[in-house]
């Protein structure tokens, strides 16, 4: 699912499941421009069979949520190639966030616990 120019994810629910055969591609949930997440609960899950994890990507000056962030096992958030970074709701879960050099921002008050890895790497 992609999202550009001025669309918004409102608030609905997108998970990015992962591939379920060897080398399968995951799927993405993906924000490009001055594309929104609005306040949609975003969920990005581990392959299964050796397949890659899905992930949620943002590009550009595409902005963030005010929603939920899981990232599962396996799954992957990059906002590397976001302008200026990204603000979310909260993260949860224990996949991978590449941030490059952005800055992500947790805004929301809600306790959630991320024991994945945050690298200064990505797309």
């Amino acid at each position: 699912m992609s999202f550009f120019a001025s669309t918004t994810a409102g608030s609905a629910s997108f998970t990015a499941n992962g591939g379920t055969a060897y080398a399968a591609t995951g799927g993405s949930v993906q924000f490009y421009q001055t594309s929104s997440a609005g306040s949609a609960s975003l969920a990005a899950n581990g392959g299964t069979g050796g397949g890659y994890g899905g992930s949620i990507i943002f590009v550009g000056g595409a902005t963030g949520t005010t929603g939920a962030v899981t990232v599962n096992s396996g799954g992957s958030l990059d906002i590397s190639q976001s302008t200026t970074g990204v603000s979310i709701g909260s993260l949860a879960g224990g996949g991978n966030a590449s941030l490059g050099s952005k800055q992500l921002t947790i805004s929301g008050t809600v306790d959630t616990t991320f024991s994945g890895v945050i690298q200064d790497n990505g797309l």
